[in-house]
This record gives C-alpha cells, structure tokens and sequence, in this order.
C-alpha cells in the first residue's frame, strides 16, 4: 500500500513539473523595443539565449552573440565562431566577453549586414555553432517569421535585397 502512495505522489508530480519545463522551451522570437532591433533563439522573455541577432548602426551592422562557448574563455580573447546549415557555411572572428562575475561568457561578432549573413538560417532544418571547444545545434524550424520581421525593422528595403541574395 505504501509503495502505491509513492508511486501516485511521484506521478503527481511528474504532471506538476510538466508545465514548467514547458516554460523553458527555447524557440525563434523577434522583439523591437525602442533602440532595439533583434531576433534569438532562446527562452522567450528571458535571458537564457543561445544566439542573438542584433540590429546596429541603422542597418549597417549585424551584433552576433552566442553563449556556445568553450570550457574556461578569456574576456576580451579573440575566437572565431562558424555558423553551418548544409553546405552553407559562414565563419566570423569575434571575443569573447562576460558582463559580470555573475553572468555566464559569451562570444561576440560585429558584422557588416550582407545577405549571407542570414542565407545560413534561411534553409535547412539545424543551424550548427561551432568554435573549438565548444558546438550546439538549433533547430531552425519557426525561424522564417523572425528573420522578416527583423530585416524589415532593421534593414527596410536593404532587407528585401538581403532575402532575394538568398
């Protein structure tokens, strides 16, 4: 009898703690909130990202982030990052940086906005980020409306170019 309480109390449970890891669900979102320009792939309304597609210069730059870092960075230490999906590859230098001694590092490129910049999220179904030491994958399913919203924010006829370079 007892062994039949604790089974029902772990189930319970179990359907109790459902909701909450679907809370941590990562997915594409796009959020323009005043200066800001982006879209990312992480937990909505948090800052557990994995990458971050930031608007710069009125258009005339791409901000990378990603937390897909090696064991044990250096702040400021120079590190490239590959962006891969298929036979689409993209390479970018950057460093790696951390805000506090509370927050996690980071890897950071500043980047020209050309359409390539995006041809590797815009087929396929993973998007791969890899750095030595470090690789994570993506999926890129629900990445289409994300990547519009932003080139027409950031970009405006600039965007509809970068989308026909694809």
């Amino acid at each position: 009898m007892k062994m039949r309480a604790k089974l029902s109390l772990l189930a319970m449970l179990t359907v109790l703690a459902a909701p909450a890891q679907a809370v941590e669900k990562q997915s594409w979102d796009f959020i323009k909130s005043g200066e800001t320009i982006q879209f990312s792939y992480g937990v909505p309304e948090s800052h557990a990202v994995t990458i971050i597609f930031r608007c710069e210069a009125a258009g005339q730059r791409v901000e990378i982030v990603s937390t897909v870092v090696p064991r044990n960075p250096k702040k400021g230490q120079a590190a490239r990052t590959t962006l891969s999906n298929g036979s689409t590859t993209v390479v970018y230098d950057g460093t790696f940086g951390r805000d506090s001694e509370d927050d996690g590092f980071y890897f950071r490129a500043h980047v020209p906005a050309e359409p390539n910049v995006f041809a590797v999220l815009k087929s396929g179904k993973t998007l791969t980020i890899s750095l030595p030491g470090a690789r994570d994958r993506v999926p890129l399913k629900g990445v289409a409306k994300p990547i519009a919203q932003f080139e027409a924010a950031c970009f405006g006829a600039k965007g509809q170019s970068a989308k026909a370079g694809s």
